[in-house]
């Protein structure tokens, strides 16, 4: 079982937006996967209790942040497990440092300010101590800003950055409410880009639906 940890001290960056719909992908894509909510306000789990059954399966599990006391357990049956994380990432240093020890890839979500992008720093020069692979996600975008462009430039100086960026539409949160990911929307017009951010994932985690099968 391979562990994709999304990871931000960032308040609003998107976690648990990147978290289901990066699980949404790798499920369309044949892969068994999984999500762990660690945060307190639950808002991956609340997606997760919204799902139809019908669609198709993701496994969930929650453990407080406070409660994790070691790496997650392998899951029968389970390729993939996404772990969400919270906010006060400070407040739990060592159940932290344990999920940064466990992880196969840490992506690191940002928004284009100037607070973002400093906070985010920090936190991906911490996780990268640990020596797992990790990258940034432009996360929350407006298209053709300059500021985003004068992000990826001075994340790129700390760590690697996905080249594709996650833009801000409302499309997100209406498939939130449903329990979808965007690509489960008929005419979802960030679909692509979310297809492109798992593709992007799944070849830093050596995981593929071909492999996963």
């Amino acid at each position: 079982m391979k562990t994709l940890l999304i990871y931000s001290p960032k308040g609003g960056s998107g976690k648990s937006t990147l978290a289901r719909n990066l699980a949404v992908a790798a499920v369309l894509d044949g892969v068994a996967v999984a999500t762990l909510d660690t945060d307190p306000q639950k808002s991956l789990s609340e997606w997760w209790d919204r799902r139809d059954p019908a669609r198709p399966a993701i496994r969930h599990f929650v453990v407080p942040i406070a409660e994790v006391s070691g790496p997650p357990e392998p899951i029968d049956g389970i390729d993939l497990l996404i772990v969400d994380t919270p906010t006060a990432v400070e407040v739990f240093p060592q159940a932290i440092k344990t999920l940064l020890l466990a992880a196969d890839m840490i992506l690191v979500p940002a928004k284009a300010t100037i607070d973002d992008v400093t906070s985010t720093e920090r936190a991906m020069r911490f996780a990268r101590g640990f020596g797992k692979p990790a990258a940034f996600v432009l996360n929350q975008v407006k298209p053709r800003v300059l500021e985003v462009r004068d992000a990826r430039r001075r994340l790129a100086g700390v760590a690697e950055v996905c080249p594709v960026d996650i833009p801000d539409l409302t499309e997100f949160f209406r498939s939130a409410a449903h329990g979808l990911g965007v690509l489960e929307l008929p005419d979802g017009r960030s679909a692509p880009d979310v297809a492109a951010l798992w593709r992007f994932a799944a070849s830093r985690l050596g995981l593929t639906a071909a492999e996963a099968a």
